[in-house]
């Protein structure tokens, strides 16, 4: 009698992490192997971690929409050191910066989880979990975000969809906003550093759309603000008065 014994099959737990990027001005759309879709904004590093029990993003920077395929057994997680994103089937919008991370429901149902203990400014006592979550559902046509800084999580407000999908559309929407914010923001696309030379100026006021194409931005920008554009070193671009005198 000839026995023979053949090993079991193990369920494949782990996964190799794949890590993706954008550069200035790129976008990148990226399938995943569960059927989620992850959209990559301008200077944007994020890695994919997926296990048999949970598919895991971890946003290194910058700004990356979610269209997440439906599995109630493997949760879907996005993660930063502020904090972590958690969906089974939805769609959403992460944006971290440096000391911020903004959360945007677009569709469905998250959860919100900060990596420290304060929610909107008041300390959560938990004895089982030290992080505060916060559940988001979609109401009506409107699109909630929350933010998620070191002090804590953020009131929920409620934004326009149009404005927070813009990018993904290669437009970006300013709404009485200052020339500052408005510089700042085209800088995350732009390969040179923009800058303005009026300091005086920097809190005026604009509501406008301006083309994530850095050159077109300019161009609108220095048409409302009657500015002029010169080189600076290493490509810098310096906005100014077209009335100020330079050298």
């Amino acid at each position: 009698l000839l026995v023979v014994f053949f090993p079991v099959p193990t369920t494949q737990t782990t996964s190799t992490p794949v890590h993706y990027s954008t550069g200035a001005g790129e976008i990148k759309t990226v399938r995943l192997a569960d059927g989620s879709q992850v959209k990559l904004n301008t200077r944007t590093a994020l890695t994919v971690d997926f296990t048999s029990t949970q598919r895991k993003i971890i946003l290194d920077m910058g700004q990356a929409s979610f269209s997440v395929a439906k599995n109630p057994n493997r949760p879907f997680v996005v993660v930063s050191r502020l904090g972590q994103v958690t969906a089974l089937g939805t769609e959403f919008d992460v944006y971290k910066m440096a000391k911020k991370m903004t959360v945007s429901l677009i569709e469905g149902k998250i959860e919100v989880q900060a990596s420290t203990t304060k929610l909107a400014g008041k300390l959560i006592q938990s004895p089982e979990n030290s992080r505060a979550a916060v559940i988001i559902e979609v109401v009506g046509n409107k699109v909630s975000s929350i933010s998620i800084t070191e002090q804590g999580v953020s009131p929920i407000e409620e934004n326009d969809a149009t404005s927070v999908t813009a990018w993904q559309r290669e437009k970006i929407v300013f709404t009485n906003k200052s020339l500052a914010d408005v510089l700042e923001e085209l800088n995350r696309y732009s390969k040179h550093p923009i800058s303005l030379r009026d300091v005086d100026r920097r809190e005026e006021k604009i509501t406008v759309v301006l083309p994530t194409d850095i050159p077109a931005a300019l161009v609108m920008l220095k048409k409302h603000f009657n500015l002029s554009q010169i080189s600076g070193k290493l490509g810098k671009i310096i906005l100014i008065s077209n009335n100020q005198i330079y050298t």
